[in-house]
């Protein structure tokens, strides 16, 4: 219908707006696009427009334009709710807790009891270590949904009551959330030193072969596949969160991609691996003896197994502030010796940038 209006009169704003919006919803990213920019052309301070263009540029991967589109509409309508509300998830995506605080404080004003805004208002007060403030929000989140697990879980990363691993789909939701956009993030927002350290570790270890064979497990966009894929002979990838494994697809380098949380692929899985690699994964567990434990039902006689964690330096593992675990150096070596695994190194490094300061870590290289 949409297209023979504009057939009949190209600079239909109205029409080249609602094509493109459908466009998107049926997943037509680059022609929902082009049809949004004629109508922003035709029509430059629509907000409607330019929020729409922020969302797209969202989904194709682009945070950063993203939220200059939904400033700019603001800047020409601050009372837009919608936009505002998604002006201060954008923000959060990444990384400006304290950016993304007034709007979604403001979108609150209007909508009180929004779950998802209560829940984003928890996740920015959370970021900026205001743990008391966020777990208020929190609480009032479940007082409207109290068997949100995904909630509980933000939670106890501000109470200290922490449970020994992430729930599945609180991973799910967060990836999912941040797969358009990871890469970007992951790479320039946080600064992530973790791909590095995996790669020039299995560099060294599996240098002059090609016939390794790899599990990628919580592969998510698939980040560490390209160091894998010169000196393997099959790489397989696991992950729980579909949206991060369609941009692992698009990347054409993986023989296999399993959508599963890794855990239950671990225990079920019928082949074996010559070299395991969890890059940022075991931050998402507590307590190691069941992931350890689990991989060495995949791995071959002689496998390595090269994972990152968060440091912790006293006691045996706790949950941050950013629903990430932390684990100290003698825990990471009593659960590897007590799961079959003999350590080859258990190296600090500085892991990732958050909030102006460095978050430190640690290489761990494990072998059968």
């Amino acid at each position: 219908m949409y297209r023979k209006v504009l057939r009949a009169n190209p600079a239909s704003v109205d029409a080249l707006y609602l094509l493109g919006t459908l466009l998107a919803e049926s997943g037509d990213l680059a022609g929902a696009q082009g049809y949004l920019r004629q109508a922003h052309r035709l029509h430059p301070t629509s907000d409607l427009i330019m929020g729409n263009l922020g969302t797209l540029s969202r989904l194709n991967g682009d945070l950063r334009a993203g939220i200059e589109w939904y400033e700019r509409a603001l800047a020409v309508a601050s009372d837009n709710a919608v936009i505002t509300a998604n002006l201060g998830s954008a923000y959060l995506t990444a990384g400006r807790d304290a950016d993304a605080e007034p709007h979604l404080r403001r979108y609150l004003a209007r909508h009180p009891d929004h779950f998802a805004a209560l829940c984003l208002l928890g996740d920015a007060l959370r970021g900026q270590k205001r743990l008391d403030e966020a777990a208020a929000q929190y609480r009032l989140a479940l007082a409207i949904d109290p068997g949100s697990i995904e909630v509980r879980h933000a939670l106890s990363a501000c109470t200290g009551e922490a449970p020994e691993l992430a729930p599945a789909s609180y991973v799910r939701k967060v990836f999912d959330t941040y797969a358009p956009s990871y890469d970007e993030h992951y790479g320039a927002a946080l600064e992530s030193n973790g791909p590095r350290m995996v790669r020039e570790t299995i560099e060294r270890r599996f240098a002059g072969r090609q016939d390794v064979r790899a599990l990628d497990l919580g592969c998510g966009t698939g980040l560490a596949v390209a160091a894998l894929r010169p000196m393997c002979a099959c790489v397989v990838g696991v992950d729980v969160s579909p949206a991060m494994l369609a941009v692992a697809q698009r990347k054409a380098l993986y023989d296999d991609l399993v959508e599963r949380d890794v855990l239950e692929y671990l225990r079920n899985a019928a082949e074996t691996f010559d070299l395991i690699v969890a890059q940022d994964v075991f931050p998402y567990f507590g307590a190691l003896t069941q992931p350890l434990h689990a991989a060495r039902r995949v791995a071959a006689p002689g496998a390595v197994l090269v994972f990152t964690l968060e440091c912790a330096s006293t006691g045996d593992w706790r949950l941050g502030a950013g629903v990430r675990y932390a684990h100290s150096e003698t825990y990471v070596r009593r659960e590897a010796a007590q799961t079959g695994w003999n350590v080859i190194t258990v190296e600090g490094f500085p892991f990732r940038r958050e909030q102006e300061s460095w978050t430190p870590g640690w290489l761990v290289e494990l072998s059968q």
